[in-house]
Formats: structure tokens, sequence, C-alpha cells
């Protein structure tokens, strides 16, 4: 039997579509990580509802950056490193319709 190394090694020499079908088989043969009875799941559906209900409740990744900084007691990233500042942006609120 090959060691983890040397399978590994084998595998990375494969063209990229055979490692691409690969990965997806071995991620395919793994446990769900999330499930319907996970609590972090429940949570993270609550917090989407709320959102959607009062967007206003939601922090800006500027506004994040900056609570996190004043609580690492650094300076807060300028606006070029945190991205889009639109509230509205989809990507920013995590809604994808």
């Amino acid at each position: 039997m090959q060691s983890f190394s040397e399978l590994e090694q084998e595998a990375m020499k494969l063209p990229e579509r055979q490692r691409a079908t690969l990965a997806w088989r071995l991620l395919d043969s793994l446990p769900g990580v999330l499930s319907d009875d996970d609590e972090g799941v429940a949570e993270a559906i609550r917090r989407d509802a709320e959102l959607e209900r009062d967007p206003a409740a939601g922090l800006s990744l500027e506004e994040l950056s900056v609570r996190l900084s004043a609580r690492n007691g650094a300076d807060p990233p300028s606006a070029h490193q945190t991205g889009p500042q639109d509230r509205n942006d989809p990507l920013r609120r995590g809604s994808w319709t």
C-alpha cells in the first residue's frame, strides 16, 4: 500500500480534469458537515430572515472592520481594503437573488 505522500504525488501527476473528478469523488465520499439538525444552520437561517426583515440590522464590511479593530486595539483598514461600501450590494448582504 502506498503512503499518503506517495498517493498525493501520483494524484498530482494526473491531468486537471482527472484530478477534479478524483477530488469530487473524494469529497462526495465524506459525510455531510451540515445538516438540518445542526444548530449552526438554524442560526444562519434565523440571521438571514432577520436581515431580510430589517437590512439595517446588518453591518457593512467597513463597520465590522472598525469594530473588530477597536476590539483588538488595531487601526481599522482603509476603505480600499474593505471593498465596496454599498450596503445594498448583494455580495455584502449575502443575498444572491
